[in-house]
């Protein structure tokens, strides 16, 4: 894993956009191939794990600003001492707060649904997992992208 962390990628790199556009390529190449030999095909989405595959690195926002970084990090350390209390909404709260300065960070996004779920919130735990997901800065995972 080591050897990747020095390619880590924002969620709005153009590196994601050529990802996406050779997915649908190779995709729809193989949907004609396929039809033109007369095979029968079936489709699905990718699946991905949610709940239980952490981001594997975070990246804060590129616009973050200094003043706001150091708002967001106290709000997410007590988050996340908060959430190791079992106090899950209070760590939620502070989570929420955090991301309302820098909602990008696919870990923030990650302890937050975690807290939610805890919550039995699961639309709103869900949302949250899958921005982790998307934001990912390693995303080895099929995203929501990949998936329309």
């Amino acid at each position: 894993m080591g050897m990747f962390l020095g390619h880590q990628i924002r969620p709005d790199d153009p590196g994601r956009q050529r990802v996406y556009r050779y997915f649908r390529n190779n995709l729809e190449q193989i949907v004609r191939l396929g039809r033109r030999a007369g095979v029968k095909m079936v489709l699905s989405n990718v699946a991905s794990n949610l709940k239980d595959c952490p981001p594997f690195a975070s990246l804060h926002s590129a616009n973050l600003e200094e003043s706001q970084r150091n708002a967001w990090d106290p709000l997410y350390r007590d988050g996340h001492a908060l959430e190791s209390l079992g106090q899950f909404s209070l760590a939620a709260d502070k989570y929420s707060e955090a991301a309302r300065l820098d909602q990008e960070h696919a870990g923030l996004q990650y302890e937050l649904g975690s807290c939610l779920l805890a919550l039995t919130n699961l639309a709103q735990a869900r949302h949250c997992y899958e921005l982790a997901r998307d934001f990912d800065a390693l995303p080895f995972r099929a995203d929501s992208r990949i998936n329309e």
